[in-house]
C-alpha cells in the first residue's frame, strides 16, 4: 500500500471538509428570511401609512373627524386652515380634537385634495387640479339629529349613512 502526500495548501478560500456546508446553508436561511421579514413590515408601513393620527373638531356642531395615515397631520392642518366650504357659502372651520368622541357614522379609505399644495393648471389654463392625500378616516357625532356628521360623511365616503 502506497501512501499518498497530501498536496499543499492552495492561496485562498479553503472550505473545511468537515463542515459540509451545513453552516453556510443555515446562514443563508437565516439571511433570506430576516431580509423577507423585513420587507414585509415595510410593505405594511407604507401600504397602511404610519402612525400619524389626528382628529379635527368643527367649531359650533359636536362633529368630529379622525384622520390616520402618513398624510394625517397635513390633512388636518388643511382643514383647520382652509375651512370646508358649505353648499349655502358658509364655511366650516375646524380645531384640534384631542377627545374625539359621538357615535361613529361613517369610516373608511379615501383620498382628499391637497390645498396647501401648489395646482397644476393644464396648458391653455383650465380648472386647477390639487394633488390627493391619502387617509383613512372616521366621522363620529355627538348632535341630535347628527346632520354635519352625516354631511362630512356625504363628503369623505359618497354613498355613505
Amino acid at each position: 500500500m502506497q501512501i499518498q502526500p497530501t498536496p499543499p495548501p492552495q492561496p485562498g478560500f479553503q472550505r473545511d471538509k468537515n463542515m459540509g456546508g451545513k453552516n453556510t446553508k443555515t446562514l443563508v436561511i437565516l439571511l433570506v428570511a430576516v431580509v423577507a421579514g423585513a420587507a414585509s413590515i415595510v410593505g405594511i408601513i407604507l401600504i397602511n401609512g404610519s402612525a400619524s393620527r389626528c382628529t379635527v373638531g368643527v367649531y359650533g356642531y359636536a362633529a368630529n373627524m379622525t384622520f390616520s395615515g402618513s398624510d394625517a397631520n397635513k390633512i388636518c392642518s388643511n382643514f383647520k386652515t382652509y375651512g370646508f366650504p358649505q353648499s349655502n357659502g358658509s364655511t366650516l372651520m375646524f380645531y384640534d380634537d384631542s377627545n374625539p368622541q359621538g357615535t361613529q357614522l361613517c369610516a373608511g379609505k379615501g383620498q382628499i385634495y391637497d390645498m396647501s399644495a401648489q395646482p397644476t393648471v393644464s396648458a391653455g389654463g383650465g380648472i386647477p387640479t390639487y394633488p390627493m392625500l391619502r387617509t383613512n378616516f372616521t366621522v363620529r357625532d355627538t348632535g341630535a339629529l347628527m346632520l354635519i356628521g352625516n354631511y362630512l360623511c356625504s363628503f369623505l365616503k359618497p354613498g355613505s349613512r
